[in-house]
């Protein structure tokens, strides 16, 4: 954690804030790659960069991929699952390890250019559940994800999303003027934060009528 935070010391100089670093691990459990995660509280901007060990010290990039492709995420947690165990896939570390807490079994290979370039072959055979992000790269990904499982003869779901019905507003910013507006036409009874990474702020709450919620899987800090 004291490397990413030194690897990322201008980000958080320009006011970005740190959000998780992610792990990725080999079949034998040992760190291979992290992946460090900021966002400005303001912008709602994201600021990712990869960082492994380079045998000297910590440095900003991935290490060389294995000959058959990038490791998945959590891929010991998906190595000691039952074999008949749904397991889950999404498009991202922070959404994978938000159902992960939650108790599923759930993996990625990354962001949605990341597909081809990961070795899927862990998962031969089982019966996985693809969750799309509700945008066009995140069709595309599960699009190119359900592929690669279908020729390791897995049984492949995708949730159709557009079929819920959920409103998507692609908001920069949760506390602007722009998200106010747009928040405000929903004449929402309540809302439900979960696994949000910005803070809601006035009069942004003020909005609901019977108020909002907040859930959060992990522990949340101490104030």
């Amino acid at each position: 954690k004291d490397a990413a935070r030194r690897l990322a010391a201008g980000a958080l100089r320009d006011g970005y804030k740190a959000q998780a670093l992610h792990e990725y691990r080999d079949a034998a459990g040992q760190p291979v790659l992290w992946r460090i995660r900021c966002k400005h509280p303001d912008t709602g901007d994201k600021w990712l960069r990869p960082m492994h060990w380079s045998g000297t010290g910590y440095a900003i990039g991935e290490p060389p991929a294995p000959p058959e492709g990038k490791h998945l995420y959590h891929l010991p947690e998906l190595l000691a699952a039952d074999p008949a165990a749904l397991v889950w896939i999404v498009e991202g570390e922070w959404c994978t390890d938000y159902l992960h807490k939650l108790g599923l079994i759930v993996t990625t290979s990354g962001s949605a250019a990341s597909a081809a370039g990961a070795d899927w072959t862990t998962l031969r055979g089982r019966h996985c559940l693809l969750w799309p992000d509700n945008d066009e790269p995140g069709s595309k990904y599960v699009d190119e994800v359900a592929a690669i499982l279908c020729g390791l003869g897995c049984t492949v779901e995708i949730i159709d999303v557009a079929a819920l019905g959920v409103p998507h507003l692609p908001l920069a910013d949760v506390n602007s003027a722009a998200a106010l507006q747009a928040l405000a036409a929903l004449e929402a009874d309540l809302f439900v934060i979960a696994g949000y990474s910005s803070i809601f702020r006035e009069p942004v709450l003020a909005l609901p009528r019977l108020g909002v919620i907040n859930l959060h899987a992990g522990r949340l800090p101490q104030y």
